[in-house]
């Protein structure tokens, strides 16, 4: 929810692709390193870059 405002401003005011860009490569990235996660905060931290990235 904190990160959608920014990249709608982001998409308003750049080309979209960028922040599109940003996103499929954070939440890639975030899903391959939630599933070598060893604890519960790694996990945490994780799957909270796959909103973001999701927000994007």
């Amino acid at each position: 929810m904190i990160a959608s405002p920014v990249f709608g401003y982001l998409g308003d005011r750049f080309p979209r692709t960028v922040p599109m860009v940003f996103g499929v490569v954070a939440f890639s990235i975030a899903t391959l390193v939630s599933g070598f996660s060893n604890s519960f905060w790694e996990l945490l931290l994780a799957r909270g870059a796959v909103g973001i990235g999701e927000a994007a």
